[in-house]
């Protein structure tokens, strides 16, 4: 009888490291599928673009908007960002930016002068 219970000894013993295989593999597979569900959350999630200038073109390759840092030596003092929008020839009409003085809109005519320039508190006020 002795080979009777080891036989069922034996047999409890298998079917709970069978047990425990199955746990071990459900596991595994959970954890799995966590860390794909993380990288490819990672991948689907946007990244921040840098540059120091963005330009905006139409169908025919003409900048018509950009977005950039001005540049010492640019005629405009200092590193602050400006967005200005051209017209279908190309010349820019319309600047928003800040300067050193602050805010600022400058609306250009087609012959590139500056009709309107709002700024801070030491350029000319808007009802002007």
């Amino acid at each position: 009888m002795e080979d009777g219970v080891d036989l069922a000894r034996l047999a409890a013993r298998v079917e709970s490291l069978e047990r425990q295989n199955r746990r071990l593999r459900r596991l595994a597979l959970g954890i799995v599928v966590v860390a794909s569900t993380i990288a490819a959350a990672q991948t689907l999630a946007p990244k921040p673009i840098a540059a120091n200038r963005f330009t905006l073109t139409d169908e025919d390759g003409r900048t018509r908007a950009q977005l950039e840092m001005s540049t010492p030596g640019s005629g405009r003092a200092g590193v602050n960002p400006i967005l200005a929008f051209s017209d279908a020839e190309g010349r820019v009409r319309v600047r928003i930016g800040l300067g050193q003085r602050g805010a600022t809109l400058e609306v250009i005519d087609e012959n590139g002068k500056s009709h309107e320039y709002f700024g801070g508190p030491t350029i000319r006020p808007a009802t002007q």
